[in-house]
């Protein structure tokens, strides 16, 4: 019976429904970098970030910081996109005509490979921002956990 909880997950699923429209309405050509970071918090960053948020309204915690989950949410994509053509997937995203980074990276979908590197440092990028968000955390057991699902986002 909380609003305030029905406006998170009622944003939240919008986010949610307008990237996965902006993905399919855009298959088959390379976004810029700025696209591909927002379809991500749209469709994945927005849903932890919700969780993250509706967690701490429960708990009764009024500082709501929660941008860390939505930069979490963002490199679990990237991260995603990454194993999505080392692991040769099948039914991918590349062939369904969905460019993540390594594509915009290497400039050619038929050539992915040329761009992991660098989308691997934007993995890193992101799993540095959350870090230095969960820093600003007290010390807990709770936090080291955090730090190390973090981590394991870096390790293939």
């Amino acid at each position: 019976k909380s609003t305030e909880l029905l406006g998170i997950f009622s944003n939240t699923l919008k986010l949610m429904c307008k990237g996965e429209i902006n993905q399919q309405k855009n298959k088959y050509k390379i976004p810029t970098l700025e696209e591909y970071i927002q379809k991500n918090y749209q469709k994945t960053g927005a849903l932890f970030e919700a969780s993250v948020k509706s967690s701490l309204y429960l708990a009764g915690i009024k500082d709501k910081n929660s941008e860390f989950a939505g930069n979490f949410g963002i490199a679990f994509q990237i991260r995603d996109d990454i194993l999505n053509i080392t692991e040769k997937r099948t039914d991918s995203d590349i062939e369904n005509g969905i460019y993540t980074a390594a594509v915009i990276y290497s400039g050619d979908p038929k050539d992915p490979y040329s761009g992991i590197e660098k989308a691997k440092s934007l993995l890193n990028n992101y799993t540095g921002k959350v870090k230095e968000e969960i820093e600003k955390l007290p010390e807990s057991k709770y936090k080291q956990a955090l730090i190390g699902l973090v981590e394991i986002l870096n390790n293939e």
